[in-house]
């Protein structure tokens, strides 16, 4: 262990420790809880908050592990592991206390802690267990139910459905008038699932109380003139447009008189828009003549030469696009105030119905744990009281990942600070390892009260949470001053010296952050970064940043060609899958050697992180972890499923699905012909095809005499035993539910499986088989799915086909829990879902992609804050206007300009992420790698004004290479138009292709991808 270590360990001293990725702070948190036990501290008087489940489980585990292994050490190696864990040579005393403690936790009468509520055999819990363990013991005070129940995800999902559907079915009476306008309002905007959606995001900001009122009422309120709509301003601005039409003209023909293609096209659209009527069906026509696609005026409204020449004219092009962009704005102003007040009344009853159901059924949901847990040891009355409570149960009081802890979350964390950092007397006698320790030495008894805090501001990547860097810091110096007040010690220790990579990552690291002041002062930290290498990490490693990926040529297919080939070139996230597969499948032929694992590279030893699951773009043709898995898959190699599920996405599930929709309607061909296909079944191409497939002789029935897929397997004498299991699960349909109907398919055998010769497969192991082990899964959550549809509904009825549509609409997404034992295969994640992870080899492939926008408590905070008309910048936007010095009057004209959506909802305009929280991102991103880390991306459709996670590593690579601690070198990779195969390809050459593809001079058959790649590496 370092110093820094041992100081943070220390169980005398309060401790705020300040770790960098990688520097072992779970093994610090690991030795403090050791050292605390060996000093004698009662398990149960120790709480251990931390984020997240993962994270909790992890501790307990290692917690679990190590006393284990001292219960079972002969005495002299154990004493030689306390050496390393107290700095010092144990006493005697301290080595039959170690050798003790894993009875005196897991045995409550011998001392240890019980289960009740905790993380296991010890309080190791999140925030939200331990205000859910709060709550249930302080209901009363609460005011809430006792024995009440944790909703989750679906369950959630579920009720707020129900709570907008009863809301707008059978409204209050004497507010019916005004829900109903609102939600007309905004049912005008947003689909029903998407204001769902924004409904379902007030219930975790602060109640709203707006002011129930009409629609008149409230505009009346802010002095606003009703009816007041983008409308009829827009209709007396055309009125006087037309009222002016010869005036209009006459600049239009001075326009068209211009030797500049663009003063002509400008004019001529103007003519043809006055001759024609302006009006309310081409108005946008008529703006997009002055302003640009955004809504910004244009940088010039026509050449240099047409001003000079017509300087009288120029005042005139100029009010009118402030005009117009006056307009837009005020349009937007009206559209924004309208959507507050529909949002706050809807929101508000949508609240209220969302509390009652969850009243009615005793249920909290996770914002519900923290906000009655906030508020009860908030109560000035009761708070004593509770303290004094909570104060007889705990001592010492460890916090984990820190960082992402909300300003709610330390509210909490305050009040329960409250009692440890007064002066207390020590308790004694509670337990005989404290006896023990006494003996030892009374140097080595802890205080009575502590405070741990370890966390990283770098990481601080949970804004959308309610996390805060500025919360965390003063926390920090809030504490430290509680504690030097009271004369108790204090100690503020930093961690950088990594354990996980290799110099290369670590140099890189720093050089992306260190290159401008800007981005570590993003990050959090006040001066450069210095991430040092611990001496068994030395030596090894590497850093490549590959060229971005270039999108493929636009392919003109002669009209009426009929489509026989498959071209792999859809997409840039299909061609940049196939190339990052290619590389793992040569990684894993040649035995690449991992010095951090000490052997060659599988495929649990890589990790794929993106920004977002989306990556590369929504379509499933261009979504880049889409893509990542299937040619991961084609190539034979285990991949993982994505840490969140969209269940009617997934291969297994849909069919699943054929099969129950078959069975509800048995004259479903598509359904069958899925059914047949799938593992279940089994049947290839050719044996469909020869059931479906009906000769043209003549005498077979056309039309609604033609006979169904179903009908035909009936009366195949071949396939008797099949259709007998078919009709058998159709005779099953009416009385089984779907939880019921799916055990029996995946745990017994398959019958349609036994004709052809397995007479022992399940549906579960036939999926398994067919998809990969990640595919269980899948049909865990789909069982889990179908046993809480059941319960959900069995008072008023299970409908087989009402569940086939609850999961094909499910448009949300389910968190996966991964499994307690690691599988071999390649982890596909978000750099979030990774946070706490690392991995051998890391990749990014999408660097060059903006994170989402999305909403903060800012925008909440600020929804019926009267909204004032602010006129803004009318400046210069994007200059969409053609070069000055275009004279190619024979240029085509393009005619009258398209019509473009006007100003976006408030909705469709979120805040954006801050620049800070994306560098932190890219921080974690980075420092996820131990030997190696490679990073590529997209190339993106137009530049843009924000610079990407590319941008900076490559000015950083540069600088490094400059300074001779990075090498150039050429790149080149052969795409194939073609399909890959389906097994494993060869290894990639020097030069990126893969041996036995097409030769490159075919320029039919293949695409070459050259540039430079950069590459830092120590030995």
């Amino acid at each position: 262990m370092t110093t820094a270590q041992l100081q943070a360990a220390n169980p005398h001293t309060s401790v705020w420790l300040a770790a960098s990725a990688g520097t072992g702070k779970t093994k610090v948190l690991v030795d403090r809880l050791s050292r605390l036990l060996l000093a004698g501290v009662p398990p149960h008087r120790l709480l251990c908050l931390t984020f997240t489940n993962v994270g909790a489980a992890e501790m307990v585990d290692r917690m679990q592990q190590r006393l284990t292994r001292w219960y079972a050490l002969p005495p002299a190696q154990l004493t030689q592991e306390l050496t390393q864990l107290l700095g010092h040579a144990p006493t005697p005393e301290q080595v039959s206390t170690a050798a003790q403690l894993l009875d005196q936790v897991i045995d409550p009468q011998g001392g240890g802690a019980s289960s009740q509520g905790g993380q296991g055999w010890m309080n190791i819990r999140t925030i939200h267990s331990f205000c859910q363990s709060l709550l249930q013991q302080f209901a009363f005070e609460a005011g809430l139910p006792p024995g009440f129940a944790l909703l989750d995800e679906r369950e959630g999902d579920r009720l707020r459905t129900q709570a907008l559907q009863e809301l707008l079915a059978n409204p209050p009476a004497d507010h019916q008038q005004v829900i109903m306008h609102a939600f007309t309002m905004l049912s005008r905007q947003h689909h029903i699932s998407t204001l769902q959606s924004i409904l379902g995001k007030l219930l975790s900001a602060p109640p709203i109380a707006p002011r129930i009122e009409s629609f008149d009422a409230h505009c009346q309120a802010h002095g606003i003139d009703t009816p007041f709509v983008e409308e009829r301003e827009q209709e007396q601005h055309s009125q006087r447009l037309m009222a002016q039409k010869a005036h209009w003209q006459q600049l239009a023909s001075t326009l068209l008189a211009s030797n500049k293609v663009t003063d002509r096209r400008k004019g001529q659209s103007m003519m043809q828009l006055l001759d024609r009527g302006i009006g309310s069906h081409n108005f946008r026509h008529w703006q997009l003549v002055f302003l640009t696609q955004k809504n910004t005026i244009r940088t010039r409204l026509a050449t240099l030469g047409w001003q000079k020449a017509n300087p009288e004219w120029l005042a005139h092009l100029d009010e009118e696009s402030q005009r117009l962009h006056h307009l837009i704005q005020r349009a937007q102003w009206w559209k924004d105030f309208c959507w507050k007040w529909a949002i706050g009344i809807l929101g508000h009853f949508f609240s209220a119905q969302y509390q009652y159901l969850k009243t009615a059924q005793a249920k909290l949901d996770y914002t519900d744990l923290i906000n009655h847990s906030h508020r009860l040891l908030q109560q000035a009355d009761l708070q004593p009281w509770i303290l004094m409570r909570l104060d007889q149960q705990w001592d010492h009081l460890l916090v984990d990942e820190a960082q992402d802890t909300s300003q709610q979350h330390w509210d909490i964390i305050r009040s329960l600070l409250a009692e440890i950092s007064g002066e207390q007397q020590a308790r004694n006698g509670e337990n005989p390892a404290r006896a023990l320790a006494q003996k030892a030495s009374s140097a080595q008894i802890p205080p009575a009260r502590s405070l741990f805090v370890v966390g990283d501001v770098k990481q601080s990547i949970y804004g959308f949470q309610g996390a805060d860097p500025t919360s965390f810091k003063a926390a920090r110096q809030e504490f430290q001053q509680q504690w030097q007040a009271a004369n108790k010690p204090w100690l503020d220790v930093s961690l950088d010296l990594s354990y996980r990579s290799t110099p290369p990552i670590l140099r890189l690291v720093d050089a992306v952050f260190n290159q401008r002041a800007e981005l570590y002062q993003q990050l959090g930290e006040d001066a450069l970064l210095n991430h040092q290498a611990h001496p068994n990490r030395q030596g090894g490693g590497r850093v490549v940043l590959w060229p971005l990926c270039p999108r493929p040529p636009t392919q003109n297919f002669v009209p009426w060609t009929l489509p026989i080939k498959r071209y792999q070139r859809a997409s840039s996230a299909s061609r940049l899958a196939m190339f990052l597969a290619d590389q793992i499948a040569g990684w894993l032929a040649e035995g690449r050697w991992l010095p951090s694992v000490q052997r060659a590279v599988q495929p649990r030893d890589i990790m794929i992180l993106v920004q977002r699951r989306i990556a590369g773009g929504q379509l499933t043709n261009q979504n880049l972890l889409h893509q990542l898995r299937h040619a991961l898959q084609q190539r034979g190699i285990a991949v993982s499923l994505p840490d969140s599920l969209m269940l009617a996405s997934e291969l297994a599930v849909q069919d699943l699905l054929a099969l129950m929709q078959l069975l509800l309607t048995p004259d479903d061909d598509y359904s069958l012909a899925c059914l047949l296909k799938s593992p279940l079944v089994g049947w290839d191409e050719a044996a469909l095809f020869a059931l479906a497939y009906q000769p043209p002789d003549g005498t077979a029935p056309m039309g609604a005499d033609r006979p169904s897929l179903w009908q035909k397997l009936r009366q195949d004498p071949a396939h008797a035993a099949l259709a007998d299991w078919l009709q058998s699960l159709m005779a099953q349909a009416d009385w089984l539910s779907p939880y019921q109907l799916l055990t029996q398919l995946l745990w017994q055998p398959l019958p349609a499986l036994a004709i052809q010769g397995d007479s022992a497969v399940t549906g579960w192991q036939a999926m398994v088989a067919a998809l990969g082990e990640a595919v269980g899964d899948v049909l865990t959550s789909l069982l889990s799915a179908a046993l809480s549809y059941e319960q959900q509904h069995q008072q008023r009825g299970i409908n087989l086909l009402e569940f086939i549509l609850m999961i094909k609409q499910q448009r949300g997404t389910r968190k996966r829990q991964s499994s307690g034992a690691e599988r071999n295969e390649v982890r596909l994640l978000t750099v979030h879902g990774a946070k706490g992870l690392q991995a051998p080899i890391v990749i990014l492939p999408d660097t060059t992609s903006q994170p989402p926008p999305r909403r903060d408590q800012n925008w909440l905070n600020k929804l019926l804050d009267a909204p004032g008309l602010s006129h803004g910048d009318s400046g210069n936007g994007d200059n969409d206007d053609d070069d000055d010095d275009d004279t190619n009057a024979d240029a085509p004209d393009r005619g009258d300009i398209a019509i473009q959506d006007g100003a976006d909802s408030v909705d469709d305009d979120p805040e954006p992420i801050s620049q800070a929280e994306i560098q932190r991102t890219l921080y974690v991103a980075l420092t996820r790698a131990q030997d190696e880390l490679y990073i590529t991306g997209l190339q993106p459709k137009k530049n843009s004004s924000k610079p990407t996670w590319y941008d900076t590593i490559v000015s950083a690579v540069k600088d490094l290479a400059e300074s001779g601690q990075a090498s150039v070198q050429d790149f080149s990779y052969r795409f194939s138009i073609e399909s890959p195969p389906a097994v494993s390809p060869a290894s990639p050459t020097a030069s990126g292709q893969s041996e036995g593809q097409a030769d490159a001079t075919d320029a039919d058959k293949a695409e070459i991808w050259q540039g430079s790649f950069y590459e830092i590496r120590d030995g």
